[in-house]
């Protein structure tokens, strides 16, 4: 480790822990050098902003993921974990996540709004839609049932926070009854790599990540 990345690190000590994953800064070259760059740039901005790689032209962390995967004929359904790999490797892909199943603004427009679009986002070259959530996967099951998902969205569960610590997209809903919950976000991924993305100020905000905008100025 050069000099200029182990000043970075010495320096970036104290305000780490607002970061949900030391270790990815420092196993991820392009992470720590954006960060690295950031920091020589404008070390202020740096010290009162989250870390994320919520950004264009990260590639996704390696993180598993949990499915419900129902077995219609012996009704034996299984859950089953999944990795980055198996979902974005060699594909182009669209993940949105959201805070959380059966939450109003989820419901009423966020998933609803991708159901009904699923096919025309699919026609411009896009192989799979994943909705992800911090919900254990029988919830995401369920709530995919009740808006009539089918084949169009796969349902994704992050219950222990992985993935969504990983990339920073955490947020504190304690005084709210809920939790730790991921923000709402939106990714266009190609083999892993984020070739788009909006991610909402507020998540009771959709306009950003809703399926509509991803149409017009995404895709």
């Amino acid at each position: 480790m050069n000099f200029l990345k182990l000043f970075f690190l010495i320096n970036i000590f104290n305000f780490v822990t607002s970061f949900s994953d030391y270790g990815l800064i420092c196993n991820n070259p392009k992470l720590l050098e954006h960060y690295s760059r950031k920091y020589v740039i404008n070390k202020d901005k740096l010290m009162n902003e989250k870390l994320s790689i919520l950004d264009k032209n990260f590639q996704l962390p390696d993180c598993k993921f949990k499915e419900f995967v129902p077995d219609l004929k012996s009704g034996d359904n299984k859950i089953i974990d999944k990795g980055t790999d198996d979902y974005f490797k060699e594909k182009k892909c669209v993940l949105f996540g959201l805070p959380g199943a059966f939450t109003s603004k989820c419901s009423k427009l966020h998933l609803p709004g991708f159901v009904v679009n699923a096919d025309k986002i699919k026609a411009k070259g896009i192989e799979n839609i994943f909705c992800l959530s911090v919900n254990d996967p029988y919830v995401m099951n369920g709530w995919g049932e009740i808006n009539n998902i089918g084949d169009k969205i796969k349902m994704l569960s992050d219950p222990y926070l992985l993935f969504t610590k990983a990339i920073g997209a955490e947020v504190d809903r304690n005084a709210k009854g809920m939790g730790i919950r991921s923000n709402r976000y939106l990714m266009v991924i190609e083999n892993f790599k984020i070739v788009n993305i909006h991610v909402e100020k507020e998540t009771k905000e959709c306009g950003l990540t809703s399926a509509e905008n991803l149409l017009n100025n995404l895709l």
